[in-house]
């Protein structure tokens, strides 16, 4: 039987990496390995340790609990992204977009990712996060990310606004901006390799006086165009402009 190329990626913990060899005894990982994805001994896969370093292995041998694989390289990958991205966007009612914006932000590129709590958003807490973990894990190793992206508790825009910190940039998408001030022209002004903190509102969209408040704050409102859009389809599609 032909043996399987290395095109498989998992992250797992620094803990897994023993010498010489990986050992792998997470449940759900064991299962999708030997169950799912039918991994036999001798094939490779590419594991990474969510520090920089990816991990060339054999597998060696399957049991139930746990399994063996033998380390054949290891390589210190730096990432370069266009920018480093932090994106706050306002917490959904419905979770499977806000699922969607995870996934496809972390795609992307993303850095972090802090759930954002404005004065017209529905929910303030953040459920199923071990789900929503996992979606970004996936999303990572799918797109060949080397770090996941971390995902942070939720929080309120003035505590956001409070951490404003002059040696990063920070931009808030508002509606009611002038056309011509969009987001292309507002990232010429800022050097690539910039920390940047990207502010997308609820449905509806900040009220002026938190448009105010960030505007105090340092923040530079751009606009979204010509259409108004809903708040996934603004921070992917904003998202896309920053890194892409």
């Amino acid at each position: 039987m032909k043996k399987k190329s290395p095109k498989h990626r998992f992250f797992i913990p620094s803990k897994s990496i023993q010498k010489n060899q990986i050992l792998l005894q997470d449940k759900g990982l064991v299962h999708q390995l030997s169950r799912v994805l039918r991994f036999q001994e001798g094939d490779q896969a590419v594991f990474l340790d969510n520090r920089g370093k990816e991990y060339l292995a054999s597998f060696a041998r399957f049991s139930r609990d746990q399994i063996t694989a033998k380390i054949l390289e290891k390589n210190k990958i730096k990432e370069t992204p266009k920018y480093h991205l932090n994106l706050y966007v306002a917490l959904l009612k419905n979770q499977n977009r806000f699922e969607w914006i995870l996934e496809k932000g972390t795609e992307l590129g993303v850095t972090s990712f802090i759930p954002l709590i404005t004065k017209r958003t529905g929910i303030k807490i953040l459920r199923k996060e071990e789900r929503l973990q996992k979606i970004i894990q996936e999303a990572a190793e799918q797109s060949e990310r080397v770090k996941l992206p971390s995902l942070k508790a939720p929080q309120n825009l003035q505590e956001s606004l409070e951490k404003v910190n002059d040696d990063d940039f920070y931009l808030i998408a508002y509606e009611e901006e002038k056309k011509e001030k969009d987001l292309r022209s507002t990232l010429s002004m800022i050097p690539a390799g910039s920390n940047i903190h990207l502010f997308i509102g609820p449905e509806g969209g900040f009220e002026e006086e938190e448009i105010r408040l960030a505007q105090e704050k340092g923040l530079k409102t751009f606009s979204l165009g010509k259409r108004v859009l809903r708040t996934e389809t603004a921070a992917i599609g904003c998202t896309s402009i920053i890194l892409l």
